[in-house]
């Protein structure tokens, strides 16, 4: 506002000819008026180094070595997407580093028949979700926060330096630095996420006092969210927002969609890894602001089919994927209760479990990071693993060989239900070669419970069969 105010008072004060103006204030910019680049120039430019850019602390840029080499042309640079093994180690490495946890707490979860909603992306961000994700010490991060699987948000600065060629030489002019915020979301209904992009502030440093009225705030910004691999594997929607700097602060949320490309996913789930990244190109009107890539971030996608609530179905799915998968149970859950006490022991005195034996090993503890051996790993429910698990979780409880001396005594209910940890449906169960197990009699509502909320839990945290890691945490 006060900018406006002002170039209209100097328009209306200044009584000499509007050409003579950069003349009048000061020969650096009337040294720039003479000089315009001559595009049939070839001999080499020479960089000007003289007055440099100012730094400012934690904000994307790119910068021209004054006294070195021109810029050279700006490349595109695509490339192939992560291997499972390496995105597992990229997001296991963020996750711990900066405490990313996806937190699942079933006690809040209402156990019905009435399937989960789909994850569609909204049209606009919810402003209290922004809000308390933005606040997180994680936001400002280069990669952002990840709230969970399905949301993830990004606050940060760019600093677009501006040069001009000013005969063969390449000559610094200001900087302007925008503050700008980001939303992002999964989505279960289209292998796709999609992120919001808005800016909250402009800041012009260096320029002229007319540059920084009249060009400054009118040099255009080009803003777009691009898929970090070709378009054999994904591609974004739609292209660059060009706005002037002045009007960026008024236009609230742009949004783009990141969309992967089944044809190209690998299994039978079709699995793919792929970062993303905003792109901003600030050159315009003569001004040289070389184009910038933001940090990555890291998204998998998929078309597993075995994502069912009921009648729903979620067949395809993108998720935030640098984060700890992790769910919870709650020792003051009343439904659950007895199987959170049973997960708890087994947990962390493991040797005073059934069937008993001594130095037992007992993985999925979630210990606040994640600490790879120690997971838990999802596989089809009544497959061969499965049923193998079931049979042994069977064996320890009606002590038959080789548990008629370390197995559990009848229940004093004889209602009551064995209940296994680790579950049935992870490698890690009962008929695990590398890992021990528990099992306990429950009341037979909480065991149900607890593999109801067990399977809304793999459905919202888009569990595959044997690739994701995932921890169990008894809280209370």
């Amino acid at each position: 506002m006060w900018l406006r105010r002002l170039r209209c008072f100097l328009l209306l004060a200044i009584s000499v000819p509007i050409m003579l103006v950069p003349a009048a204030l000061g020969p650096a910019a009337s040294a720039a008026a003479r000089n315009a680049p001559d595009p049939g120039k070839t001999s080499k430019p020479v960089p000007d180094a003289g007055r440099k850019p100012p730094k400012i602390p934690g904000a994307l840029v790119q910068r021209v070595e004054l006294g070195g080499d021109p810029p050279a042309p700006f490349e595109e640079k695509k490339r192939k997407p992560l291997t499972p093994d390496r995105a597992r180690e990229e997001a296991r490495r963020i996750a711990s580093r900066h405490g990313e946890v996806s937190k699942y707490d079933p006690s809040k979860v209402k156990v019905t028949d009435e399937p989960p909603r789909v994850k569609r992306a909204p049209d606009v961000p919810d402003e209290e979700q922004v809000r308390s994700c933005l606040s997180d010490d994680a936001a400002p991060r280069p990669t952002g926060h990840v709230v969970n699987r399905w949301f993830w948000c990004r606050k940060q600065k760019l600093q677009v330096i501006y040069y001009r060629w000013v005969g063969a030489r390449i000559v610094y002019q200001g900087s302007n630095v925008v503050s700008y915020e980001e939303a992002g979301y999964g989505r279960n209904d289209e292998r796709g996420i999609r992120v919001f992009f808005r800016v909250t502030d402009v800041d012009y440093q260096d320029w002229s006092l007319w540059d920084l009225l009249f060009t400054a705030p009118n040099l255009t910004l080009s803003v777009r969210a691009d898929c970090s691999e070709s378009f054999t594997y994904c591609h974004a929607a739609p292209g660059d927002a060009a706005i002037p700097y002045a009007a960026w602060p008024n236009v609230g949320w742009m949004r783009w969609d990141i969309y992967s490309h089944e044809s190209a996913g690998n299994g039978a789930d079709k699995v793919l890894y792929h970062r993303w990244r905003d792109r901003f190109d600030g050159s315009s009107n003569g001004y040289i602001g070389l184009p910038v890539y933001g940090p990555e971030v890291l998204i998998r996608c998929d078309s597993a089919t075995y994502f069912n609530q009921g009648q729903a179905s979620y067949p395809k799915a993108c998720v935030y994927y640098s984060v700890i998968p992790h769910l919870t149970y709650s020792l003051s859950d009343p439904r659950i209760e007895r199987v959170a006490a049973h997960i708890y022991a087994a947990q962390q005195l493991p040797d005073s479990t059934y069937p008993l034996a001594t130095g037992k090993r007992i993985p999925g503890k979630y210990i606040g990071t994640t600490s790879p051996g120690t997971a838990l790993h999802r596989i089809p429910y009544d497959g061969p693993a499965w049923r193998a698990n079931s049979a042994e979780k069977d064996r320890a409880c009606l002590r038959r060989p080789p548990y008629q001396e370390t197995g559990p005594p009848p229940p004093d209910d004889p209602s009551w239900q064995c209940d296994e940890y680790p579950f049935a449906s992870t490698k890690e169960g009962a008929a695990s070669p590398d890992w021990d197990f528990s099992v306990r009699y429950v009341p037979p509502s909480h065991n149900s419970t607890a593999g109801t909320l067990l399977r809304l839990y793999y459905l919202n945290d888009r569990i595959l069969y044997d690739q994701d890691d995932f921890y169990v945490e008894i809280a209370n």
